[in-house]
């Protein structure tokens, strides 16, 4: 799966200025320089090309308005995994501004990673040396040591939780490299987000919480169904001392609606769900539970099977917080969007969130999102703080 994240600037980039920077950041992270092989003897893994390709950076001269255009056609074209580098990068040159689309194989990068290598394109934008960076460690050396419950309390749902939680996904989308509608994209101005955080604050709860409980209410009312299962990928780097290299680092946790409860009792309520994941130990737990539900040797149609029959959700809300891409210098964004990521299973739907400068931008990429969703969401969060 690919996905994508965007960054306007309030300049005209020249592509010499953004090769020039990209290759920078190549020689400091690792795996982009590395492919994914399956070699005799060490088996399936990253491995680093000794000259690896020049990252491929497309430029194209339109209005703004056509990166929605843009960073769908990135979502439909696979990346090819033989070699390296597992990203490329688009160049959206306006009048008087740019926008620059960053794509990635989401074995090599989450949406962390994606934004620390944003953060170092600024940093080589402006002039600044970048220093390389050591090979990221795997996830399960980092929680190594770890105290863990049995392993029967590891998977399924918790004790006394709802049995629907428990029902299979849905079937997988024959999708692959089929073109995608153009990408949604809300913004909410400085002054909405702010009475937003603010309010989630004075309810014991926080924005993440609150944008699953609005969007759950939403999806439920316009498909019709009363029950909305939400996947909440959840960031690790800081718990486990990760750094701030292009990896993946991130499990996901599970929240369930709770019908008739008012919405503010319910975003608390996910919160709760979700505080496992604010700890070391529950990092840890989530990553076993990984690791033992699908070993490392299954076989690919196995494998989609256990991913169509598992227990599966109805939306994902894959939430960055409040991007930080250090000091505002000469050359700095405007607007941060994403991690662009469309879902390849029906009935099931991803929306991205990300803050930067003060603005909340909620983005989604699908066949199966309405126009209406981003309309009632606003519409939600606006109630909410009311």
């Amino acid at each position: 799966m690919n996905f994508t994240l965007g960054a306007e600037f309030p300049v005209v980039l020249t592509p010499e200025q953004l090769r020039v920077a990209l290759s920078a950041a190549q020689e400091r992270h690792p795996l982009l320089s590395a492919h994914i092989d399956d070699c005799p003897g060490s088996g399936l893994g990253f491995y680093r090309s000794p000259t690896a390709i020049p990252i491929e950076l497309t430029v194209l001269r339109q209005t703004m308005n056509g990166w929605t255009q843009a960073a769908s056609a990135e979502l439909s074209r696979p990346i090819e995994t033989s070699s390296a580098p597992l990203m490329r990068a688009v160049l959206i040159q306006d009048t008087a501004s740019s926008m620059v689309l960053l794509t990635f194989d989401h074995a090599i990068a989450d949406g962390m990673g994606a934004v620390f290598l944003l953060k170092d394109l600024v940093a080589a934008l402006n002039g600044r040396e970048l220093a390389p960076l050591p090979v990221p460690e795997q996830q399960e050396k980092l929680i190594a040591g770890v105290s863990l419950p049995p392993a029967e309390d590891r998977l399924g749902e918790p004790s006394g939780g709802d049995p629907r939680m428990a029902a299979p996904g849905g079937r997988s989308r024959a999708t692959r490299g089929i073109p995608l509608p153009p990408v949604q994209n809300l913004e909410l101005d400085v002054e909405l987000t702010g009475r937003i955080v603010e309010r989630c604050r004075i309810e014991g709860t926080t924005v993440h919480s609150l944008l699953v409980a609005v969007a759950s209410r939403v999806t439920g009312t316009l498909d019709g169904k009363d029950f909305v299962r939400v996947m909440s990928p959840v960031n690790h780097r800081r718990l486990t001392g990760a750094g701030e290299g292009v990896a993946s680092y991130s499990c996901a946790g599970r929240s369930q609606p709770h019908d008739g409860t008012p919405l503010w009792e319910q975003a608390r309520a996910v919160r709760a769900e979700l505080s496992p994941l604010g700890s070391l130990a529950g990092i840890a737990t989530a990553v076993a539970a990984i690791d033992e539900a699908f070993p490392g040797d299954v076989d690919p149609d196995t494998l989609a099977e256990m991913v169509t029959n598992g227990p599966g959700n109805e939306l994902s809300v894959t939430n960055l917080g409040v991007v930080g891409l250090g000091p505002a210098e000469q050359i700095h964004p405007t607007r941060v969007v994403g991690p662009l990521i469309a879902s390849y299973v029906e009935g099931q739907e991803i929306v991205s969130v990300a803050t930067f400068a003060g603005r909340m931008q909620i983005c989604g990429v699908s066949h199966g999102i309405r126009d209406e969703f981003f309309t009632e969401l606003r519409q939600g969060l606006v109630d909410a703080v009311s």
